[in-house]
């Protein structure tokens, strides 16, 4: 595959040096290291490993967006419960620790153009109070 490019690189050369004459202008000079074979071998082997590095990353994104929403829906929770009456140190350490490790993953994975003005601000509210108290995160 390589030397078909680098022969495709010189046909070229030869092709506009050609045209060129044909003009009466000055032949293109080449150097010699551009004709020289690369470092880095132009492989199929190269593609594939770049795939796999994708596919790799594209899990490791899914695998943290798919704990984000766990995090979401244990934090709807949390309030529901704390409206419902269970207001304890305890339940309101939970969900500031929730919240706090909601807009941590929204701002690392910069995120937040998906979710509203609204919920950024309780997030952003819960973890505050996480940062006031000292709370420690899980």
């Amino acid at each position: 595959m390589e030397s078909f490019f680098l022969r495709a690189v010189v046909f070229k050369l030869l092709c506009v040096s050609a045209l060129y004459a044909s003009h009466e202008v000055h032949p293109v000079i080449v150097p010699q290291s551009s004709l020289m074979q690369t470092a880095l071998p132009l492989s199929e082997e190269d593609e594939v490993l770049a795939i796999d590095r994708l596919i790799t990353a594209t899990k490791e994104q899914l695998a943290l967006q798919v704990r984000l929403k766990e995090l979401m829906v244990d934090f709807k929770k949390q309030k529901e419960t704390f409206i419902q009456g269970e207001q304890t140190k305890q339940h309101a350490g939970r969900m500031v620790r929730t919240a706090r490790s909601i807009l941590e993953i929204i701002s690392d994975q910069h995120l937040q153009y998906l979710f509203s003005v609204d919920y950024m601000q309780e997030l952003s509210m819960f973890s505050s109070i996480a940062g006031k108290n000292g709370i420690k995160r899980p």
